[in-house]
């Protein structure tokens, strides 16, 4: 496999702190483990697996020359576009909370110390679905509630929306360099991207809208952060990693058993680059650069 960038390590670092949350999830909802115990867990994990990248893609990457911050007028423009976009989730928009009860869910977490031990909405049984049951994204809030003493409204709403909105940039930009040679050319494929996030912010499943009102969702998560580094494993043959990512999906969003929209994803790479392959086989005399 071919060496990491730290954008890639970045996104690989998020993936397994879901894997890790999703154990612990697991273990509070079979065993009744109280969350108390399982937060401290949580700590010790994401701070093993955090130290773990800073010294090997930061503090290593220390030695080598970095390439210099670009102030080329479209990299600014995007600067800007995204600090725009942070302005706005932190202050001004309005969370599309249709049929959505995360924050209600997290706050019954934290008041029970137990996970789905009643109703979040009224207190009585829990009437929710195991295929939902297992989905780990409250359980990793309500760890970071916990973390930070924060309330849930804060963290689901505000913070966790502004941290997916920049792994998602890490992940285009990731993209970006597998697919652009120049530095100029991958500037402004990351200024088109803010930009159409931005403008694509009118309506509920829009990109940019999931992104700006709608952050803490699983289908934001694979749709800007997951789906983006699986096109990107992809298209190096990364094939181990794209699997990491059809689970990580499977981890925070219900699909069909689990195999959802990464998975498509990889397959037609996958077969379109089979079938890129045996035409060159039975073509040698046709050159690629």
């Amino acid at each position: 496999m071919k060496k990491l960038q730290w954008t890639d390590s970045l996104i690989l670092l998020f993936s397994s702190i879901i894997w890790l949350s999703e154990v612990l999830h697991l273990l509070g909802l079979v065993l009744h483990a109280d969350i108390a115990l399982l937060t401290v867990i949580f700590d010790a994990g994401a701070i093993i697996l955090i130290g773990l990248f800073i010294y090997f893609k930061v503090i290593k990457r220390e030695k080598k020359q970095t390439a210099p911050v670009s102030w080329e007028i479209n990299a600014i423009i995007f600067r800007a576009i995204v600090l725009l976009q942070i302005f706005v989730i932190m202050f001004t928009a309005i969370p599309y909370i249709k049929s959505d009860i995360t924050v209600e869910t997290v706050n019954s977490f934290l008041s029970t110390g137990l996970i789905y031990s009643e109703n979040p909405l009224n207190g009585g049984a829990v009437a929710v679905p195991m295929r939902l049951k297992v989905l780990c994204l409250p359980t990793i809030y309500a760890f970071l509630c916990r973390v930070f003493h924060a309330e849930a409204v804060t963290v689901v709403w505000r913070a966790v929306p502004v941290v997916v909105l920049l792994l998602s940039y890490v992940a285009f930009s990731s993209l970006s360099k597998t697919l652009f040679r120049r530095s100029s050319d991958r500037t402004l494929f990351m200024l088109v991207v803010g930009a159409l996030l931005s403008a694509g912010c009118y309506a509920y499943g829009m990109e940019g809208f999931l992104l700006l009102f709608a952050g803490w969702q699983g289908n934001t998560i694979r749709a800007m952060v997951l789906m983006p580094a699986t096109l990107n494993f992809a298209i190096k043959k990364q094939w181990i990693l794209c699997a990491l990512m059809v689970v990580t999906e499977s981890m925070i969003v219900w699909t069909f058993y689990g195999a959802g929209f990464c998975l498509v994803e990889a397959l037609f790479i996958f077969v379109i680059t089979k079938a890129f392959e045996i035409y060159r086989k039975k073509s040698p005399e046709v050159h690629y650069d």
